[in-house]
């Protein structure tokens, strides 16, 4: 069984886990969150913060592996 991962490079739409591919070529679980600051909404990540991430895709949007 395959499944495609499908990517998207710009900032997540929604809070949630998201697989990321880094800078580094590495690859992370990481949680996305909205804030606002003095009328100014802003989307980052912990522990890397938005500026390191490539690309991002929902966790629950990637099909399970079925035995």
């Amino acid at each position: 069984m395959t499944s495609e991962i499908k990517w998207q490079t710009e900032d997540p739409k929604e809070m949630g886990i998201y697989l990321v591919t880094l800078r580094s070529g590495k690859v992370a679980v990481v949680e996305f969150f909205h804030y606002t600051v003095a009328g100014m909404e802003f989307t980052d990540c912990v522990p890397y913060g938005i500026s390191k991430v490539v690309a991002c895709c929902k966790l629950d949007s990637i099909e399970p592996y079925k035995a």
